[in-house]
């Protein structure tokens, strides 16, 4: 009997403790892509370290909590991203400067999230305009991207590429995050093509119950 009550007794210290466990925060991790040909790197050896390397960033991403993270609205405004999500969200980061992922912003990703199965209303997008190298947010290129951008997805901001770097967001990167705050799933790069990208986004809503899961990505 006096066993029973001991465990009634520490039950609320246990859920507390459970409760009370911190969620540590994105660890910043440098992504070095390197060339065939450098140094003879053979075509194989640089993919074994491209994967690699996305591994380590995942492990310090997935199941972190994003940092403190400011950015430009598009009212020019300095605000906090955190704050401005209320609802699980995908946050869409790409920098001013990549050919290849503007076309897959204008084209790719808005018949993907308009043609996706999953209801629209259950989850936010935020599109993050980068800075990249010497850019500024007063950049020709920054400011261009940024306004062909606004008339397709309903929250676009700047951000500038050190605060992109803290949340391992370089070139194109897509992270699914909770209502919390916590990144649920990463992706770096670009899908072929629009098809492919809502497989991409329902399964990765489907992590978090809200999609359905159609494939092992």
């Amino acid at each position: 009997m006096r066993t029973k009550c001991i465990f009634v007794l520490l039950l609320p210290f246990l859920f507390s403790c459970e409760s009370s466990v911190d969620i540590p925060e994105i660890v910043p991790t440098a992504f070095h892509e390197i060339e065939s040909g450098e140094r003879g790197v053979t075509v194989q050896e640089m993919s074994d370290h491209t994967q690699f390397q996305l591994e380590r960033v995942k492990r310090n991403t997935v199941n972190h909590k994003l940092p403190i993270i400011h950015v430009l609205n598009s009212k020019d405004e300095v605000v906090v991203l955190n704050e401005l999500i209320e609802k699980p969200t995908l946050i869409l980061v790409m920098d001013s400067d990549c050919g290849i992922g503007q076309m897959y912003a204008r084209e790719n990703l808005p018949m993907a999230l308009n043609r996706s199965s999953v209801d629209r209303s259950r989850f936010d997008v935020i599109f993050l305009v980068s800075t990249y190298r010497k850019q500024t947010f007063e950049s020709d290129e920054v400011l261009a991207f940024r306004k062909d951008i606004e008339a397709i997805y309903p929250q676009v901001c700047l951000i500038s590429e050190e605060n992109a770097n803290k949340m391992n967001a370089t070139g194109v990167s897509t992270l699914l995050v909770d209502d919390a705050g916590v990144v649920r799933h990463y992706r770096k790069g670009s899908a072929l093509n629009s098809d492919d990208t809502i497989i991409i986004f329902d399964y990765m809503l489907s992590l978090i119950g809200i999609g359905p899961a159609r494939v092992n990505h």
